[in-house]
This record gives structure tokens, sequence and C-alpha cells, in this order.
């Protein structure tokens, strides 16, 4: 792919994978950057696209991989105290807890296998319909509907049994 072949994929895909990154991290500035790196990574490493899924699905994949790596040194460097950055006007407490959960919901969908992470990502973060989601794998909205429920009871599992949340 050349140069100008990958800028019309840029301009096609940039935006609905800023706002996947954005909804992701809840972090514009970091959307932003992942956004960046997943574009370049993505324009790297173009010859290795299999073509197993449509290609917005394949740069959501890697940015959401860049965000589980950043994901990964932030908790290295912030050591085991887990602090996050103070809230506004919030409850201390309650945007600690709810802060500490959507981390563990987050961390637990790395473990759960594809196609079910990345199924479960595009429906909760893209909110895509069953329907783009089933024609993004070339599959139908009932093969969606049912990936896309058995990778929400994996996490309800998993998040009740290891974490003790009762979702």
């Amino acid at each position: 792919m050349n140069n100008s072949e990958f800028e019309l994929v840029y301009q096609k895909y940039a935006k609905q994978l800023f706002y996947f990154l954005l909804k992701l991290c809840g972090d514009y500035d970091m959307a932003e950057d992942l956004a960046q790196e997943t574009f370049m990574r993505a324009y790297q490493s173009i010859d290795s696209f299999r073509g197993d899924c449509r290609l917005d699905v394949w740069l959501c994949q890697i940015g959401k991989n860049l965000f589980y790596n950043q994901q990964r040194r932030d908790d290295r460097l912030a050591g085991s105290d887990g602090m996050e950055k103070m809230p506004g006007k919030e409850n201390i407490e309650e945007a600690t807890i709810r802060s500490h959960m959507a981390r563990d919901v987050i961390k637990q969908v790395r473990t759960v296998p594809e196609p079910y992470q990345t199924v479960f990502l595009l429906r909760i973060i893209l909110e895509y319909d069953y329907k783009k989601i089933g024609e993004c794998y070339g599959n139908s909205d009932v093969w969606a509907r049912v990936v896309f429920y058995r990778a929400k009871n994996m996490l309800q599992k998993k998040l009740k049994e290891e974490l003790h949340y009762e979702v």
C-alpha cells in the first residue's frame, strides 16, 4: 500500500478510531496519542493485515492493544498504591471505587479470547449494532449477539469469582 492509499485509510477511519479510543481510555489527549500511534503501527505492518476482519476492526485492535500496554506501564510506574488523578467535585471515595472497578473490568476484558474480546468492545465502546458487528466478521447479527452474550457472561463470571463483584 502506498502513501496516498494509506492516507485514504486514515481519512476514512481516523475519527472512528479516535472515538473508540476515547471511550476506552476516557482521556482526550491519550486517545489522540493512541490514535496516532495506532496509525503509525498500522502503516508499518499493513502487509501483515490478513483480511480476517474489516480494516477498521483491525485498527481498533491495534489501538486497544496499545492502550492495554500503556495501562500495564502505568500500573508498574504507579506501584501498588493505585492512586489516580484527583477527582474534581466528585466524592473521592466514589470516584476511587468507580475507577478501580473500571480498571478491573478492562483487565478482565483482556483475558477473554478473541473474537469475544473485540466483539464486546465493539458493542460497548463503539456502540456498534449487532448487524454491523456481524458484518465486520462476515457473519450474521445472530452470530454477533451470541458472541457478545457469551463474552458478557465470561466477564460477569470472572468479575464475580475473581474480584467478588456482583454484576
